[in-house]
Order: structure tokens, then sequence, then C-alpha cells
């Protein structure tokens, strides 16, 4: 294996790792917003 293909693996690796951890970000700020329109939903309801 020469060097400029391990370094390439390592880019592949690196940027789908990156990319893996912008999904779960995104999906964790979604059950935030989700989570918090509910409270408010539920506060709405209380009035």
């Amino acid at each position: 294996m020469k060097i400029s293909e391990t370094l390439d693996f390592r880019r592949r690796r690196r940027r789908r790792r990156r990319e893996e951890e912008e999904e779960e970000e995104e999906e964790e700020e979604e059950e935030e917003v989700l989570r918090s329109s509910v409270v408010w939903g539920w506060f709405d309801q209380r009035k």
C-alpha cells in the first residue's frame, strides 16, 4: 500500500466520521426543538 493510498483512506474515514457526527448533532437539535415545543404546548393548554 502506498503512502498516498493510506492518506486517502484516512481522509475518507475522517470525513465519514465528521459527517456522522454532524448528522447526530442535527438529530439532537431536532429532538431538543420537539421537546421544547411539547413543553410549551403543555403550558399553553394549562392557561
